[in-house]
């Protein structure tokens, strides 16, 4: 209860925000904000053109923000099963907001391959859960999930703006207001 009440103590200024790297925020402009820094992070992290799996989003006309939502609002029970999302859940509760930007880039990563068979944008999302679910296993999820290069100079929460959002479709009315996990 302590670490809430510092937190959101620290939220309340501008200079209290940037001491608070990894947080979940409550409010939705955060929230967006947050979507938005995993997306900056993704994109500063495959610079070297191994964004196929983006490639494949845009290629079927998949919208890849409507992904990274459902991967943080569900923190990533929609996609794995019951033991796995424990497990990340247990993780979560000890590193924060990094845990599941490193687990949502290791879903796509470790199921690269079947998403690319996915050629429409029908039923993405359950194909993608049914995989997931049932070929997820740990030990080779954690290696994706640590390859995940996390450079402090990618996340400034400060600097992230939900108009980038906002204009690419996700904002307002396509997040519900059960945007929290």
């Amino acid at each position: 209860m302590r670490m809430c009440e510092k937190s959101d103590s620290l939220f309340k200024t501008e200079e209290g925000i940037g001491k608070l790297r990894w947080y979940f925020t409550y409010e939705k402009p955060g929230y967006l904000k947050t979507i938005s820094t995993f997306v900056k992070s993704y994109l500063n992290s495959t610079v070297r053109g191994k964004r196929s799996v983006l490639q494949h989003f845009k290629k079927i006309h998949f919208d890849f923000y409507k992904f990274i939502d459902l991967s943080f609002r569900s923190l990533l029970g929609h996609f794995l099963s019951l033991p796995l999302a424990l497990e990340i859940l247990t993780s979560f509760l000890a590193g924060g907001i990094k845990v599941i930007f490193r687990y949502t880039y290791a879903i796509m990563k470790y199921h690269k391959h079947f998403i690319k068979t996915i050629q429409t944008q029908d039923d993405f999302i359950e194909k993608l859960r049914t995989e997931a679910r049932a070929n997820t296993v740990l030990p080779k999820l954690l290696k994706f999930a640590f390859k995940y290069k996390i450079n402090p100079s990618q996340f400034d929460f400060k600097a992230a703006k939900i108009e980038d959002i906002q204009h690419k479709g996700l904002g307002g009315a396509d997040i519900s207001n059960e945007y929290l996990p």
